[in-house]
């Protein structure tokens, strides 16, 4: 809603963004002590 250009009320969503490429490489999961995660690494 607005008033005179203004919001007075509204909400916000987030998105999600992905690109997909293909590769000859493998992605394998690396362990991250400091993030507490396996995060994918190629």
């Amino acid at each position: 809603m607005l008033r005179g250009a203004h919001p007075l009320s509204g909400s916000v969503q987030p998105t999600l963004e992905v690109t997909i490429t293909e590769t000859v490489v493998h992605p394998r999961r690396k362990k991250r002590p400091d993030l507490v995660i396996a995060l994918i690494s190629i």
